[in-house]
C-alpha cells in the first residue's frame, strides 16, 4: 500500500483550527515614534476554516498595549507620557495558504479589517476623545506550526498590522498553541 507524504505528515492541519498566541508587539511608524511608544505584549485568538487541504479562511481578534514615552514633544513642550498607554484591538479576516507535506507546516496569511485604537491614562482607563476609534487596517502573518498530536500544534509567527489612515503599525513576534476540531 502506497503512503503519500501529504497523508502521513501534519494530520492536525487537515481540520479547522483555533489558534491562541501571545508575543512581543513592536510599534512602528511616525506616530509610534512621536509618542515614544515602547514595545508591548499582545495576544490573538484566530479561527481557521480549512478549504481544499492547503487554503484557509481566517477570522482573528487580538489586543496589544504599548506604553508611551518619557520625553514626548507636545503642544505644551516636552512631556512625560509614561503614565499613558496605547491599545490596538484588531478584528481581521483573511485568506492564507498552508505549505503541507512536511513535518512542520509553514503558512502565510493576508488580512484586512478594523483596528480599534484607544489611549489610556494608566493601564486601562480610556481617555475621552480617543477611545475605541475604528480604523481600516491590513497586514499579514507568516509562521510555522509543529504538530505535537493529531489535534494540537505549537505555533510561531510574525504578524504585521498597518492602520491605513495613520502612521502607525505593529510588528508582533508570537508563539502559541492551536487545536483542530
Amino acid at each position: 500500500m502506497a503512503v503519500h507524504a501529504q497523508d502521513d505528515a501534519a494530520p492536525s492541519y487537515k481540520h479547522n483550527r483555533i489558534l491562541i498566541d501571545v508575543g512581543l508587539q513592536l510599534p512602528q511608524g511616525g506616530d509610534a515614534t512621536a509618542l515614544g511608544m515602547k514595545p508591548g505584549v499582545g495576544f490573538a485568538l484566530s479561527f481557521w476554516q480549512l478549504y481544499d487541504e492547503q487554503y484557509i479562511g481566517m477570522l482573528s481578534f487580538g489586543s496589544a498595549t504599548m506604553q508611551l514615552g518619557t520625553e514626548v514633544a507636545t503642544d505644551s513642550g516636552i512631556q512625560d507620557l509614561s503614565g499613558y498607554s496605547a491599545q490596538i484591538v484588531p478584528l481581521m479576516g483573511g485568506v492564507g495558504y498552508l505549505f503541507t507535506g512536511m513535518a512542520v507546516v509553514p503558512y502565510v496569511v493576508a488580512e484586512a479589517g478594523a483596528a480599534f485604537l484607544t489611549l489610556n491614562a494608566g493601564k486601562s482607563r480610556p481617555i475621552e476623545g480617543f477611545n475605541n476609534e475604528a480604523y481600516f487596517a491590513y497586514g499579514g502573518r507568516v509562521g510555522v506550526g509543529y504538530p505535537v498530536s493529531d489535534h494540537i500544534a505549537l505555533q510561531v509567527n510574525v504578524r504585521y498590522i498597518k492602520v491605513a489612515t495613520e502612521q502607525f503599525s505593529t510588528l508582533g513576534v508570537n508563539g502559541g498553541i492551536s487545536w483542530s476540531f
